[in-house]
């Protein structure tokens, strides 16, 4: 099992081109930052 902490779980998310990465990537920069 692997675990990730929270800013290598951001980091992770961030980088990732998935199509559903890059929905959370927006709704996070626009609505949390």
């Amino acid at each position: 099992m692997l675990y990730v902490n929270e800013s290598g779980f951001y980091a992770l998310v961030l980088g990732s081109k998935l199509s559903t990465a890059v929905k959370f990537k927006n709704w996070v920069t626009a609505e949390v930052f």
